[in-house]
């Protein structure tokens, strides 16, 4: 008898605990929202990915709407694998620092009443004669090749180097060919840093920091300092680039390729910009940055004013990545839905356009996105 009592003691103890387990998942259920486990497993799927391509730090915020509904690191930001990736990581963003100076560049064109059909040297002197204008320089248009290379240099003398520096630039786009084709070119947007100075009348870092770093709350973020130290650090092929290998920190290249962030930070610009907040440009210079001014001659990608524009059915896409030696990044935004992500990473071998249909196909796939 004690036998068989003890049976269904156990029998009933088992059922309430079932039934216990059961309501608390239909509660829990009840209180988030489905595209919890959207979340779930693209945090599975993303770290896979890093896995498989030996990435040691990778960060990925999404924004919905305007409104940010995913953001997470994945790895370890340092070579002893000590400090886990975060949403605040900090890493060198490349290319994706020149749509800060483009935005720099409409803000002063609005402020000032300048065309960007004006040439550069109307406010370079160095320049002064050259047909080369903003817009060709916006658009990577203007013929200048990237012939001089980072070198570091001492914060302290970010003005004086840059006029060195535009001196140096000059002399080498004397003979430039070809010069209304496409052709990708870091040098011509460090000479559009040179015009936020000479029309700002600050440095291009301190003009870029007081008037879109600080207004977006990006409070962590800041132009590459002469060290690594804080920074993720660089990577090909799983393992650490030694320091005699890195891309320069150059004061002169802060306008191509020198911000450093995380996707925190980069993520309250981008909602501002998405939104087209006044804080940082009027609806007119968010509208123009945004119109076709030309063909690259990539497959499906046109040129906007700074940002890159790609057709995805009736959806425009507004990117632009980034890529120096260690780190790879991506923004990818639909300015029409207000809906995009932001990718980070400490190490060359980053696929990140894999990623970014991987990122697009779960959001749409998940009604998140539409």
């Amino acid at each position: 008898m004690n036998n068989y009592c003890g049976f269904y003691l156990r029998c009933i103890a088992t059922l309430l605990l079932v039934l216990s387990l059961n309501t608390a998942q239909a509660n829990t259920a009840d209180n988030q929202p489905e595209s919890v486990t959207v979340y779930e497993h693209l945090s599975q799927r993303l770290e896979q990915q890093r896995i498989n391509h030996k990435v040691p730090a990778m960060a990925v915020a999404i924004l919905s709407a305007g409104e940010l509904v995913y953001c997470r690191g994945f790895g370890f930001a340092d070579a002893a694998q000590t400090q886990p990736t975060t949403k605040n990581t900090l890493f060198r963003v490349a290319s994706i620092s020149k749509l800060f100076t483009a935005q720099a560049v409409m803000q002063l064109l609005e402020q000032y009443g300048i065309s960007v059909q004006d040439p550069i040297g109307k406010f370079v002197p160095d320049f002064n004669g050259s047909p080369i204008t903003i817009q060709q320089l916006l658009t990577h248009s203007s013929g200048i090749q990237d012939q001089i290379k980072p070198r570091p240099g001492p914060l302290a003398d970010e003005q004086e180097g840059a006029r060195k520096y535009v001196q140096s630039v000059l002399a080498t786009t004397r003979q430039r060919p070809n010069a209304h084709e496409f052709n990708y070119s870091d040098t011509g947007f460090n000479l559009l840093g040179a015009f936020v100075s000479a029309v700002s009348g600050k440095n291009y870092s301190t003009y870029v920091d007081e008037r879109l770093l600080q207004k977006a709350r990006m409070d962590a973020s800041y132009f590459a300092r002469n060290d690594s130290e804080g920074i993720a650090f660089p990577s090909y092929q799983g393992q650490a680039i030694p320091l005699e290998h890195q891309r320069p920190f150059d004061p002169q290249f802060f306008p191509s390729e020198g911000l450093v962030s995380s996707i925190t930070d980069l993520s309250r610009w981008l909602q501002l910009t998405l939104k087209q907040d006044k804080a940082l440009l009027h609806k007119s210079g968010y509208h123009s940055m945004l119109q076709v001014q030309g063909s690259t001659g990539w497959h499906g990608v046109e040129m906007g004013l700074g940002w890159q524009l790609v057709q995805d059915g009736d959806h425009r896409i507004a990117r632009h990545p980034g890529s120096i030696r260690g780190y790879k990044s991506l923004i990818m935004a639909y300015p029409d839905r207000q809906d995009g992500f932001i990718l980070l990473s400490n190490s060359s071998d980053t696929p990140r356009w894999e990623i970014a249909q991987l990122i697009t196909e779960m959001m749409k796939n998940s009604g998140i996105w539409q």
